[in-house]
């Protein structure tokens, strides 16, 4: 090595271990839990607290559409169909759901099930059971057989 270098050496002893630097992995997963509210049966008068709390026509549609074929899935794409909302809004319609079941129902369930993919496209589908199906035909409209047009008055 030519004159007029200097060289300075450090070494860190011992060094740290990985784990010195990971910060509670597992936290996340239990405040997600935590977070979650409980899973309750839906009512008939829980049914009707929804229609009166004036929900998004979204969420609205989803279940009449959903009604009028139950235990059958409904494709997101066909539910925006009848709405007209666009795909952003109707996934934010959705979102803001989440927090009503929460805050005025005190449940995390829907009264329709999801599940990603069921019609064979890339998409969410939506169903509910005979038993949702037929308390919500009874109170929306008895006669409910075709999609309510959106904006249509629907007796109560």
């Amino acid at each position: 090595m030519p004159e007029g270098y200097i060289i300075t050496v450090s070494q860190v002893w011992p060094t740290p271990a990985a784990e010195d630097f990971v910060v509670a992995p597992t936290r996340v997963a239990t405040a997600a839990a935590a977070q979650a509210g409980p899973v309750v049966e839906w009512t008939q008068d829980d049914l009707e607290a929804l229609v009166a709390l004036k929900v998004s026509q979204t969420i609205l549609v989803t279940v009449d559409i959903c009604s009028s074929r139950p235990d059958e899935f409904v494709g997101g794409d066909e539910i925006r169909s009848v709405t007209g909302r666009a795909a952003g809004s109707q996934n934010g319609d959705f979102g803001g759901f989440g927090a009503t079941l929460k805050y005025k129902f005190g449940r995390s369930n829907p009264p329709f099930s999801l599940k990603y993919g069921a019609g064979g496209t890339d998409q969410q589908y939506y169903s509910v059971d005979q038993s949702i199906a037929s308390m919500w035909r009874e109170m929306r409209r008895p006669d409910l057989a075709t999609v309510p047009v959106l904006g249509a008055d629907v007796p109560s």
